[in-house]
């Protein structure tokens, strides 16, 4: 054990090395040098400090959540929250990106005395908020089973010019939480691991590469949401350990990211009695905690942002203002959602009134904001234009990256016989598909390599429809099964198609079983016999095209599970490098442009009407025949 923790060890050390050769022209907190000195953002934030009243100060503490699809009578409100109690920023979630821009430009018109910081909670990317528009990228599970970190580097420049082209300022991500809980109800896939070296390996270059392009990075949930099974959107997780195992597992991806200079961190709303015996206290308004470990003990000097501050976490035992003033009082310098301003700001003056609060403790926290808003550039009005906004979110290069990313983390825990890559392609080969009632993307990929037979596994079947089924597929050489529409759920087996479990055990007694889950890695556990077992980790209709891709040897295997799913351990991971067929992608992977493709084909389009051709669609390809 200790031989494989020096390893890792050796290997962040690596990673971090590798990451100061690539990225150039960086500053040890790990964004771009600021071209002015030093001195200047600390004058220029003096200045305004001096210049505002208490009650700008106060604004400036708050981040309000904000939409950009709730109508009229929510940008009202937003707006009056600006004008009335100056707020200092917005925590954009839901919307489009054409909508939040116009939006900005408004809110940004009626921001006093400086322009309004903006932030997104996007995880993977903004396609986390918008539905449509954008490249919706891999969750953190997925990049942990990643080997490559320099693509998770590429990840966070992507996701900071995507975001920095829709005038946001931070991101709430990486989590750094360690998901050493396979009952963890809100965490799951949003952590790259259970291990806390590959967590902090691949949350130091996502960081990296946001805040290398200008965009905030946010490490959360201090002190380690990980290893809980409540969920603190609904209620107060309590992290049960002894202050060594806290600091030496829950923390170190903190202390991480903290040496590498992550610009700020989210407190958590857990219940941490080792650190703070303070009844029903959390993290998020704990001093012991935020001033004595995050701020003492590890000398974070960045930003710290609370949780969102309307979580039954915090509110199941404190009410609006006094959650705020005691957020203060414990070292916030962002007070995050709050559920009711007007009555948090009432409150906050009032402690200030009573000597609970000083001016020095809310100048302290205002100065940070500023300072930071100075390196955003925040300094004098802002516009963000719209034109454009499609393509240049959307882009080849970005379609591209997402498809590296899903082809890297392609992981096969079990290769019994060899199946993989399916060297035959002319015996009789079927697939079944669990948890899609017609026919799924990765059946559809499949036709593209060999003629097969397509089955569906039915909930609603009676046990002669299974009986027939397995008699079907017992005259197959090699059934390819797809696992597809799970949840992160342990609780419910991850919302596994009943009894499909137990079907595929008995398929994989009668005959050779190839299985991809398309989904939580956790839920490998339930498949022991199939000769082949493979995880693909999402189940949109790319990735269960890679994995095919992946089968039939289009594209090399590297992965390694993140986590343990026994028997699976973690690190499982048969690798295979060469390739024996051909793989499909995006133009952009073989440095071909989508655009001048598009352009091209419109083009032959136009040619083909005029010389009197028609086109005719027929499965599986496109011909053409002549209508002279």
């Amino acid at each position: 054990m200790k031989g494989r923790q020096q390893f890792y060890k050796i290997i962040a050390l690596g990673t971090i090395l590798l990451a100061s050769v690539v990225v150039t022209g960086l500053s040890k907190s790990g964004v771009p040098v600021i071209k002015l000195p030093l001195q200047t953002q600390t004058q220029w934030a003096d200045s305004v400090l001096q210049k505002m009243t208490m009650d700008e100060k106060i604004g400036q503490l708050f981040m309000v959540r904000a939409n950009s699809d709730k109508g009229a009578d929510h940008t009202r409100y937003i707006k009056n929250l600006i004008t009335t109690y100056k707020i200092g920023g917005l925590c954009f979630f839901q919307g489009t990106a054409e909508k939040q821009i116009e939006l900005i430009n408004e809110y940004q018109k009626l921001a006093s005395p400086v322009p309004l910081m903006i932030s997104m909670d996007a995880e993977w990317g903004p396609a986390m908020r918008f539905k449509t528009g954008v490249v919706n990228f891999p969750k953190q599970m997925t990049m942990g089973a990643i080997q490559d970190n320099r693509i998770i580097y590429q990840f966070g420049k992507e996701v900071a010019r995507e975001l920095t082209r829709i005038g946001v300022h931070i991101n709430f991500a990486p989590d750094v939480d360690v998901n050493n809980n396979v009952n963890n109800p809100v965490i799951a896939t949003r952590s790259f691991s259970e291990n806390k070296y590959v967590v902090s390996q691949k949350a130091y270059m996502y960081m990296l590469g946001m805040q290398s392009s200008g965009v905030m990075a946010c490490a959360k949930h201090f002190p380690g949401h990980g290893d809980t099974n409540v969920d603190s959107h609904y209620d107060v997780p309590v992290l049960p350990f002894d202050r060594k195992r806290l600091e030496e597992l829950e923390m170190y991806p903190f202390k991480v990211m903290i040496n590498q200079g992550v610009q700020s961190v989210m407190i958590g709303h857990l219940v941490v009695p080792a650190l703070d015996s303070t009844r029903n206290v959390p993290a998020s308004l704990s001093k012991p905690i935020i001033t004595g470990w995050l701020k003492e003990r590890l000398g974070f000097e960045g930003l710290v942002f609370t949780d969102a501050l309307d979580m039954k976490g915090v509110t199941k035992n404190f009410g609006s203002g006094q959650i705020e003033v005691k957020a203060l009082l414990a070292g916030v310098d962002v007070l995050l959602l709050p559920e009711n301003v007007e009555v948090a700001v009432k409150a906050i003056k009032a402690a200030l009134k009573s000597g609970a609060l000083t001016e020095e403790r809310i100048n302290e926290s205002v100065k940070k904001i500023l300072e930071a808003k100075y390196r955003f550039g925040l300094t004098s009005p802002v516009n963000i234009s719209n034109k454009n906004i499609a393509s240049d979110l959307y882009t080849g290069e970005a379609r591209t990256l997402k498809q590296k990313m899903i082809e890297q983390a392609i992981t096969m825990v079990k290769n019994n016989d060899q199946l993989v890559p399916v060297a035959n392609i002319e015996k009789k080969i079927a697939t079944l598909s669990i948890g899609s009632d017609g026919k799924a993307p990765f059946q559809t990929q499949v036709d593209a390599y060999c003629k097969a037979k397509h089955f569906n596994y039915s909930t609603a079947g009676n046990p002669e429809e299974q009986k027939n089924l397995l008699s079907d597929l017992d005259a197959m050489d090699l059934v390819i099964v797809g696992v597809t529409a799970l949840n992160n759920s342990n609780k419910d087996n991850f919302k596994l198609a009943k009894g499909a479990a137990e079907f595929v055990a008995k398929l994989s007694d009668l005959t050779k079983v190839i299985l991809i889950v398309y989904g939580n890695p956790y839920s490998l556990s339930n498949f022991i016999k199939p000769n082949s077992v493979l995880c693909a980790y999402n189940d949109d209709a790319l990735s269960q095209s890679l994995g095919i891709q992946a089968v039939f040897g289009g594209l090399p295997i590297l992965g390694k599970l993140p986590v343990t799913a026994l028997p699976y351990p973690f690190e499982s991971g048969i690798n295979i490098t060469t390739t024996t067929r051909i793989s499909f992608g995006e133009p952009e992977s073989v440095g071909m442009d989508s655009e001048t493709l598009n352009r091209l084909d419109e083009l032959a389009n136009d040619l083909i009407k005029k010389a009197g051709f028609t086109r005719m669609r027929t499965t599986g390809d496109e011909r053409w025949k002549s209508s002279i």
